[in-house]
């Protein structure tokens, strides 16, 4: 800047000093003609010398504003590269503070994926603890459920043992009691088979004149109780045959299907021993288990 302002400076003194000059010949013109030609020669000589003067001086005026501005250009090509320097500057300081402000954001960044990372790592550190503690728990309860799977088989095994052992030793206490109860039945068995036959000979049928067993007039107070369902014989190809005391019948005859448990609601005696009251279609047989000998026979007894 102030190299602008002495140029423009020295340009104006050049301006002036050539006005002046120019202003001197009009102030020689003024002057007396006494002095002749010889001042017209040197007022010719002074015109010429003032032409090459003003000449001159307009070279002079015209290269130092030439001069002038070149400076100018120059300044302006200064001033323009100091700009250009300062705008560089301003632009270098706007890169240097993005440069900055993208550094900051880059080692923000930076921070925030180092935190991440932590942060992953950690819960990645707490999955892999969980993991592990389901894990170990799950191993635990699964232990845990094995053991007392195989204590309970182990007892279960124990009480089937137990429960085995108690079997058969009850299984031969049982078969002892067998044993002792069979010797008792035959023992029992033979002696009462030996009272009834002393006493089946002394079977009387003289029961049919005591009112108590008046079984005919009971029935015909008591229909419903003589109406028992149909008769079905042991054997498919069987048919109906008169039977009379003493003959001798097939066991099938007088098995327990066909006993009468209760002789006193039809106004039957009792019985005794061997003997047993069979029902026979419609008819009443008394029967002696052990040989199949009838001993008594009512017919017609159920209709």
């Amino acid at each position: 800047m102030q190299l602008i302002k002495l140029f423009r400076t020295t340009a104006s003194t050049a301006l002036s000093l050539s006005l002046a000059l120019s202003a001197l010949p009009a102030q020689a013109a003024s002057a007396p003609d006494w002095r002749g030609r010889d001042n017209q020669r040197a007022e010719r000589s002074e015109s010429r010398v003032s032409q090459v003067q003003r000449a001159a001086q307009q070279r002079r005026a015209e290269a130092a504003a030439q001069r002038s501005a070149q400076r100018e250009q120059r300044n302006r090509s200064n001033a323009e590269t100091i700009n250009r320097t300062n705008g560089t500057t301003a632009s270098s300081a706007s890169r240097s503070a993005s440069t900055e402000r993208w550094s900051d954001r880059s080692q923000r960044s930076s921070d925030d994926r180092r935190r991440q990372t932590r942060r992953d790592t950690s819960s990645s550190r707490d999955r892999q603890d969980y993991r592990q503690r389901n894990y170990d728990r799950r191993s635990r309860q699964s232990r845990d459920d094995r053991n007392r799977e195989t204590r309970r088989s182990e007892t279960i095994r124990q009480e089937y043992r137990d429960w085995n052992d108690q079997r058969y030793r009850d299984a031969r206490r049982s078969e002892n009691r067998d044993r002792r109860d069979h010797r008792d039945y035959r023992q029992r068995h033979s002696d009462s088979y030996r009272d009834i036959q002393r006493e089946h000979r002394r079977w009387s049928r003289q029961w049919r004149s005591n009112s108590r067993y008046d079984w005919y007039r009971h029935r015909s107070h008591n229909r419903r109780v003589y109406h028992v369902d149909r008769y079905y014989s042991p054997y498919r190809d069987y048919r109906y045959r008169r039977l009379s005391i003493g003959i001798t019948i097939g066991s099938l005859f007088y098995s327990n299907r066909y006993w009468i448990d209760d002789p006193w609601q039809y106004r039957l005696p009792e019985v005794y021993g061997p003997y047993r009251w069979v029902r026979y279609y419609d008819d009443v047989l008394l029967v002696n288990t052990y040989t199949g000998e009838v001993e008594d026979v009512i017919y017609d007894f159920f209709w």
